[in-house]
């Protein structure tokens, strides 16, 4: 009878289990990425950003971010975390590099707003995760 117990117990705990990480990869799922819109020249990402990063422990933070036309930028979050960092293109692809991360940027058209996603690669703190922004008009 003991085992019988345990047995439900266990089916109970893996049930729920699953329905957990069910919710977690929905928070952690993204946008549609639009039309994927071409960067020749980084000066096309000049002006005032602003989004949503979300952390690997799955929190959301507010941010902004102003490019400049050399593909430099400074950017800030509502917790009072900074970063200053450079987009670049490297062979074709656009590509950025922080003081906190580097990794993957995309840009796209996305129901008539300009959506820049930054995705960091390799080696990087929890409290930093994929960033998307949109163009300040």
């Amino acid at each position: 009878m003991k085992s019988q117990g345990m047995t439900v117990v266990l089916l109970v705990v893996f049930a729920i289990s699953l329905m957990g990480a069910a919710g977690c990869a929905q928070l952690g799922s993204t946008p549609s990425a639009g039309v994927a819109k071409p960067i020749s020249d980084v000066k096309e990402l000049a002006g005032m950003w602003q989004g949503w990063v979300t952390t690997q422990l799955g929190s959301q933070t507010r941010v902004s971010m102003t490019i400049k036309g050399d593909g430099s930028y400074e950017g800030a979050s509502t917790t009072g975390s900074m970063t200053l960092g450079q987009f670049y293109l490297e062979g074709g692809k656009l590509r950025y590099r922080s003081s906190r991360t580097q990794g993957s940027a995309t840009v796209s058209e996305e129901k008539g707003k300009v959506v820049l996603t930054i995705s960091p690669e390799g080696s990087y703190s929890f409290e930093t995760g994929q960033a998307i922004y949109e163009r300040v008009k």
